[in-house]
């Protein structure tokens, strides 16, 4: 149980980082981010549980099966979500969130043509 309670306190600590971290790309809507976050999480948990929660007899292996499983698929999302979450270039994201670039001569381009 020990072991259970080190990792669920560090999960306390991490995930309001992370869920910082998967609303930063979307400052406009970071409340709709949250709430899919929030609903993401507590169906995933009620879905895991339930499974869990049935398996449940005289040892706790489903459950120790379940939270490694759960961390490798982690782990997994983080590995393939890696290109998507790389940083750009200050310069790039600006150009980009101002549409005010001009590709084809390498300059910023404000329409004033």
């Amino acid at each position: 149980m020990l072991p259970a309670a080190f990792y669920l306190a560090g999960l306390g600590l991490a995930m309001p980082q992370g869920f910082a971290g998967a609303m930063s790309p979307f400052p406009g809507r970071a409340g709709a981010a949250s709430s899919l976050i929030g609903f993401t999480q507590q169906t995933s948990a009620a879905a895991l549980g339930a499974a869990v929660g049935h398996m449940l007899g005289q040892t706790a292996w489903p459950l120790v099966i379940a939270i490694a499983a759960m961390g490798c698929l982690t782990l997994v999302i983080w590995l393939v979500s890696r290109g998507i979450r790389a940083p750009r270039k200050g310069i790039e994201i600006w150009e980009e969130q101002i549409g005010f670039h001009d590709l084809d001569n390498n300059r910023l381009d404000f329409g004033m043509r």
